[in-house]
């Protein structure tokens, strides 16, 4: 095991110039007596000997111990100079991600197992509208009110002990008034995975929420009227002119249940227009703007009826429709129907009248005029033809 193998420690190195020492000595001892006693056999070459012997162990482990300590102090200060690079190393990515925490517009922050603040960055001091030094070491009761700091710290504990990643909104109490956030929060963990507390990002919803809210609303207020208008509102396919949606009265018009009856069939369309002239009013409409139209239909069941229908270009969930708004005219085309008929019987009425007038008229001339060649008084007076005859023609005054 060398000093870059994961898990090594400098106690290792020693350990093993120990033992090397050790097995040395021993062996030397071992080897180094029995080669003595066998090279002298007399007392003073004997400790002679050995005095070069004990030189000998001292300067050859004192050159081993060199070289052993001189390796362990090079491994020592490499890794040394390793673990300085990762620190310094660690240290940019920790000063980066502080940057970047810093730097963003959503709340970050990061509490221990007891829900205690370790971290916490600028946007998340603004919303809560302290600084950090009064959060750090502080937990969710000394900022929100009793319920939203049980809620949190709640939603604290959970994360911890189910060690996973959640995305919640939140409803909390600010400096600013209430505001809502998104926030994705999940467990911090130690380099053996134990999870030492939690960590959270916060991005302020509000605004957005606001607008989800009014286009709801809006929504509904454009379904309830949709749907309790008296009018046929269609709205229309701007390319094949089919309906894509309809209103209740529509269907009843009609005399359908479902919008699906209205696609599947073609009754819906007016008798005096086929499917590619509705296309081309459809087209028309989405060209040139509002169309203005009086037809003829019929219901499923046959009926005829009139409509009155103005056709316009709409923007619905950001694709351009054809809106069509229909009245039933039925009861006034019927109404003028009839005052047309009787208009019609009246001048033949006229006429037959003025005719009838004309040939008494013209019998009466022929009796006055017999009359008169019998001598006899004419027995019709028809003076006011004369006074007809004198009266001039309008326009023709002069001054």
């Amino acid at each position: 095991m060398t000093e870059s193998t994961p898990g090594y420690q400098p106690k290792h190195a020693v350990l093993r110039i120990v033992l090397i020492y050790a097995v040395f000595a021993a062996l030397w001892i071992l080897f180094s007596d029995a080669a003595v006693e066998v090279m002298f056999t007399k007392p003073a070459q004997l400790v002679r000997a050995s005095m070069i012997k004990g030189w000998l162990f001292v300067a050859v482990t004192s050159i081993i111990l060199y070289g052993l300590v001189s390796r362990m102090q090079a491994q020592l200060l490499a890794s040394a100079q390793r673990e300085q690079a990762t620190q310094a190393e660690k240290m940019r990515a920790l000063q980066l991600i502080e940057a970047i925490a810093e730097s963003s517009d959503d709340a970050i922050f990061a509490k221990d197992l007891e829900g205690r603040y370790i971290l916490i960055n600028r946007a998340a001091s603004n919303f809560v509208g302290k600084s950090a030094n009064e959060v750090l070491g502080q937990d969710d009761r000394a900022i929100f009110p009793p319920d939203q700091a049980a809620m949190l710290m709640e939603a604290a504990r959970r994360i911890a002990r189910e060690n996973r990643l959640q995305t919640i909104e939140e409803r909390l109490s600010t400096p600013g008034g209430e505001r809502v956030f998104l926030a994705t929060k999940g467990p911090l963990h130690d380099q053996d995975g134990q999870v030492i507390g939690t960590f959270g990002i916060a991005r302020d919803i509000t605004e957005r929420k606001t607008i989800e809210a009014a286009l709801v609303a809006s929504e509904q207020r454009f379904h309830t009227l949709f749907d309790s208008a008296t009018v046929a509102i269609m709205v229309h396919d701007r390319e094949t002119g089919i309906p894509v949606d309809a209103n209740p009265h529509a269907l009843k018009i009609y005399g359908y249940e479902t919008l699906e009856q209205i696609r599947k069939h073609s009754l819906w369309l007016p008798p005096p227009f086929a499917v590619s002239d509705m296309v081309n009013w459809v087209k028309r409409a989405a060209r040139e703007g509002s169309q203005h139209l009086e037809w003829q239909s019929e219901d499923i069941h046959g009926r005829r009826f009139w409509l009155d229908v103005l056709l316009s270009t709409v923007v619905i969930d950001g694709e351009e429709r054809v809106l069509s708004v229909a009245t039933d005219i039925t009861t006034r085309k019927l109404t003028e129907e009839e005052l047309r008929r009787n208009h019609d019987e009246l001048s033949r009425f006229n006429l037959a009248s003025i005719g009838r007038e004309l040939d008494m008229i013209e019998l009466k001339k022929q009796v006055n005029a017999l009359s008169g060649e019998l001598g006899r008084t004419p027995p019709y007076s028809l003076a006011f033809l004369d006074a007809v005859e004198e009266q001039p023609p309008k326009g023709n005054d002069r001054p």
